[in-house]
């Protein structure tokens, strides 16, 4: 006869064998720039993006573009005509980790050196707020005290959840184990 102590101790290590895989997949689209303090009403930039990176809350590298194709006199710039920011970039984030966008934004001079104009670090893009299949648009501030500022506008959406997610935006691994000791779920954070 079997005592009941063994009894769910095996229950326990048999429900408690497999990894539930929690994966989503969402998309960023960079839409509008806008600086009327360094480019001012002249128009007089030209400007790129150089080191646009998109990090997961671990610092793995989702997306990277070493650097833009220039655009020529302007102080706002139409982001999707931009060659290497035209389409949507998808990622995938593994569940209740932080997605950041940090770039650099320059002045090319053509024969003199380029001029550095500020940069953005660590932009959160909020996907846990959206459920699957929706999309928001957000227009953040370099710097949000000053009356003349410059602006980087972008959509973002989840495409999908993996089965292992639960609640919005993928932002909860769902618990299929169920044992007399209340097992939770456990997450591989990996992305594909």
């Amino acid at each position: 006869m079997i005592s009941t102590a063994l009894t769910y101790r095996y229950i326990y290590i048999s429900l408690h064998q497999g990894q539930i895989r929690c994966r989503g997949a969402g998309r960023i689209q960079f839409l509008r720039y806008e600086d009327y303090k360094d480019c001012g009403e002249t128009n007089d930039c030209d400007i790129y993006f150089k080191s646009l990176v998109i990090r997961d809350g671990n610092d793995n590298t989702l997306f990277k573009i070493d650097l833009t194709t220039t655009t020529k006199n302007t102080n706002t710039v139409n982001l999707t005509r931009v060659e290497e920011l035209r389409d949507p970039i998808t990622i995938h984030f593994p569940t209740n980790k932080t997605v950041t966008i940090s770039l650099k934004v320059w002045d090319n001079d053509h024969q003199n050196s380029d001029d550095f104009i500020k940069s953005w670090t660590n932009v959160v893009v909020p996907f846990s707020d959206l459920e699957a299949n929706e999309t928001a648009r957000t227009k953040i501030s370099h710097s949000p005290l000053t009356s003349e500022n410059a602006y980087l506008t972008f959509e973002y959406s989840v495409l999908s959840c993996d089965d292992g997610y639960t609640g919005r935006g993928c932002n909860y691994c769902r618990d299929k184990v169920h044992s007399y000791f209340h097992g939770s779920c456990t997450c591989e954070y990996t992305n594909f």
